[in-house]
């Protein structure tokens, strides 16, 4: 039979193989992913941890009568919707601008205007950046502090114009390292945007292996959950790829990932290029996560990053759909094999069944042939068990009867000497006397039942239980303390025993023949068994077999 459902499942397993043939490969180390999906998935907690904060400092904002605390208060705002949501950032800083013109405060203003041509920058709206940093801020009348601010802004705003902006033509083209020299001279030389600029200044002079070196520094010192550390692990990733480290540069872009979801970022880069990376490799991974990039682009709403996603998001999409093609035709070719095979197995599994239940039949003959041996078995060595123990209870008891035998045989020999002693010595009247007060026939006959019903009983243990079961509860026999079998037992033990006839009961137990009927009679009245056969059944007790 199991031989048979062996050759059944070999099919099963051969289509199992082709299955898992179809089933999308993740790429490889798809374990590092873990902790990124992980992260992803827990993105509607951070954001609503993040939204509620910021519902908290807007109720706060509209509360305060204090224009220059409302002033501060939209600003904080501005900086958490920064990487969350481009017009609720333009909203606050022109709340901002509105607070400090009506306060007539300068510096305040040049700071919210500095705030707005950096958010111009970074989502890619460069004229509107290029007229508020270059035009409508008075540069000579910043206050260091806002000097920094400003040339921070302005560096960034000539980084990003450095690539393919498409308006390069428009409008005039800075010298980012001018104003990354100029950022310098303002910074603390052990601050951490100064160390950046210095890993922008290696990579710009084609030293990248300095550059990720220095940067690594950087990161060795930074929370992993925070904003700044997402960028720092993106120029990481970008640094390990010009070096050719693509683990590292993987391992980055997931860190870098990872501190974007907790902070509920929807300005990021790092998840569309690992979205790029598994392309090739985990398409159903890549979808996923391309689509979530688009996504969060599409709720920012900056200018550009919508449209660099949904140039990569077409072709990964075209990947995801090339593969899903591919594998709805091998489907298509693999059904008709399992149609085919399927057919194969209704035939091989009727001839089965068939085969099953003759098997099953004869299984049942065997099964009802060993329990009737297994019992048989049983009984057998119950009955050795009880041969055995017969055969050395008749050892025991011939012994014991052979000395009882002796003993008797020294006890008249004693009384024999004892007679003739006293006849000699002319002594009959005190022997006369001695023989009439004498107990010995007493004694000798409550040794005799004693003797009898210790022998019986270790024979036959259960009788006096077995016996009473075949009586009604009133006709019971009840033992007195002391007694180990009364008259009514040991006549029908006797019985047992095989003696059957009143006359020798009688003189066995030294009654009279008429006492003997009547003791039977009064048993035999409360049985529960038929009255005539009561005696098979007693001397059934205890029998083997």
């Amino acid at each position: 039979m199991t031989n048979h459902i062996m050759t059944l499942l070999r099919p099963l397993a051969f289509l199992a193989l082709i299955f898992s043939s179809c089933v999308p490969k993740s790429g490889a180390g798809g374990v590092i992913f873990d902790d990124l999906d992980a992260c992803l998935r827990d993105r509607e907690v951070f954001e609503q941890e993040k939204t509620a904060w910021i519902a908290r400092l807007r109720s706060h904002a509209d509360a305060v009568g204090d224009v220059a605390s409302a002033y501060d208060l939209y600003m904080e705002i501005a900086e958490e919707y920064a990487s969350y949501s481009f017009d609720s950032t333009a909203v606050y800083l022109h709340k901002s601008l509105d607070a400090a013109g009506s306060l007539g405060d300068g510096e305040k203003t040049d700071r919210a205007m500095i705030r707005l041509g950096l958010l111009y920058t970074t989502a890619g709206h460069f004229l509107e950046a290029y007229h508020i940093l270059f035009h409508d801020i008075d540069t000579l009348s910043l206050t260091p502090p806002l000097q920094k601010d400003w040339y921070g802004a302005v560096y960034r705003f000539a980084k990003d114009m450095d690539g393919d902006s498409g308006i390069a033509e428009t409008i005039m083209e800075p010298d980012k390292s001018v104003y990354r020299d100029k950022l310098c001279a303002l910074l603390d030389e052990d601050s951490r945007q100064r160390r950046e600029l210095a890993v922008d200044r290696l990579r710009d002079e084609g030293r990248f292996a300095e550059a990720a070196e220095a940067n690594a520094d950087i990161l060795a010192g930074m929370d992993e959950n925070s904003r700044d550390y997402a960028n720092v692990a993106y120029v990481q990733s970008e640094l390990c790829d010009v070096l050719g480290l693509q683990e590292q540069r993987l391992s980055w872009l997931i860190a870098s990932a990872k501190a974007d979801a907790v902070n509920s970022v929807r300005d990021y880069a790092a998840l569309t290029v690992i979205a790029i990376i598994l392309a090739d490799t985990d398409v159903d991974r890549s979808f996923r996560y391309m689509q979530m990039s688009l996504k969060d682009a599409i709720a920012y709403n900056a200018k550009l990053r919508p449209w660099q996603v949904s140039q990569f998001f077409v072709s990964v999409e075209d990947a995801y759909n090339t593969r899903q093609n591919a594998q709805q035709r091998r489907l298509t070719a693999l059904f008709m094999v399992v149609l085919f095979l399927m057919t194969a197995l209704a035939a091989a599994f009727f001839f089965l069944v068939k085969r099953s239940r003759e098997l099953a039949k004869t299984e049942k003959e065997l099964r009802k042939i060993n329990d009737e041996l297994a019992v048989n078995n049983r009984r057998l060595s119950e009955l050795n068990a009880r041969l055995t123990d017969s055969d050395r209870i008749k050892e025991e008891y011939i012994s014991f009867f052979l000395g009882v035998l002796s003993e008797h045989i020294d006890i008249m020999k004693n009384m024999r000497n004892s007679v003739r002693k006293k006849l000699k010595l002319g002594k009959a009247d005190e022997l006369l006397k001695e023989m009439t007060e004498s107990h010995a026939d007493d004694d000798a006959l409550a040794s005799f039942y004693n003797t009898f019903d210790t022998t019986f009983l270790t024979i036959c243990p259960d009788f006096v239980n077995e016996f009473n079961a075949l009586l009604e509860d009133s006709a019971r026999i009840v033992l007195k303390k002391g007694e180990i079998l009364n008259t009514e037992l040991r006549i029908f033990a006797l019985i047992r025993l095989g003696i059957d006839d009143s006359s020798r009961i009688a003189a066995l137990l030294h009654y009279s023949v008429s006492t003997i009927y009547n003791y039977k009679v009064k048993i035999k009245n409360g049985a529960k068994v038929p009255r005539e056969r009561f005696e098979e059944f007693v001397k059934a007790i205890g029998r083997i077999g």
